[in-house]
């Protein structure tokens, strides 16, 4: 058990020093993820253990990942996730996961021609700008 504290008190630590640093005063965040503020000190304070749902919140909320709350430092994963800021689209690729292949082949095309846009849009304005 002595090790599940440490952990709990650690990410509240990391919690705290994250949340300062971004100058979000503690009842801010417990308004954001649902909390009353005592349960949110209690948390930050390593008194309360914090959900998994809780911590996900507070991830999204100071738009970091939830390896800083909990280690203190990304993890270096072999294949790297992506953090999106448009947390919609997280839900869209998870729908794309279940498209037949036709329909997958056609969302990778749409998908393809979107970033080529992008990187021609990018590559035009480059050259007006030399001009």
């Amino acid at each position: 058990m002595k090790n599940v504290d440490h952990l709990i008190a650690n990410i509240g630590n990391n919690i705290r020093e994250i949340r300062r640093a971004q100058k979000i005063s503690q009842q801010e965040m417990a308004d954001k993820i649902g909390l009353s503020l005592s349960q949110y000190g209690r948390m930050e304070t390593g008194v309360a253990n914090a959900s998994i749902a809780t911590i996900i919140k507070v991830a999204a909320h100071l738009e970091t990942g939830i390896d800083l709350l909990v280690y203190g430092e990304p993890i270096k994963a072999e294949n790297p996730t992506i953090q999106l800021k448009e947390t919609s689209l997280v839900e869209k690729m998870k729908e794309l996961e279940d498209l037949t292949p036709p329909d997958s082949k056609l969302a990778h095309q749409v998908l393809d021609l979107i970033i080529a846009k992008k990187k021609l849009d990018k590559l035009v304005k480059h050259i007006h700008a030399k001009k």
